[in-house]
């Protein structure tokens, strides 16, 4: 374990494609983020979030912490994706 203070964080990012369990690895990473006192965010809409922060509130980023994920294994990622992004097509 690192013994470094400095805040750390870090991004998840869903490219595309149904991913069974995404939702559940997302709360894992949330949970695990949490108790080693790091800062986890989203990327939104996968590619097009990280290629196109303008075109999003907070720059695309939004904070992830176990208590505002959906479970249901019938609903697709918190995170939105996209497969292409609409200028690299």
């Amino acid at each position: 374990m690192s013994t470094d203070k400095r805040n750390k964080r870090v991004a998840i990012m869903v490219g595309a494609g149904y991913i069974p369990g995404i939702n559940a690895v997302v709360a894992g990473a949330a949970l695990s983020a949490g108790k080693l006192g790091w800062e986890l965010v989203g990327i939104l809409d996968g590619f097009e979030g990280i290629l196109y922060p303008e075109k999003y509130p907070n720059g695309g980023l939004i904070d992830i912490n176990p208590q505002i994920l959906n479970l249901d294994p019938n609903t697709g990622s918190v995170l939105g994706q996209s497969i292409q992004c609409s200028n690299h097509q």
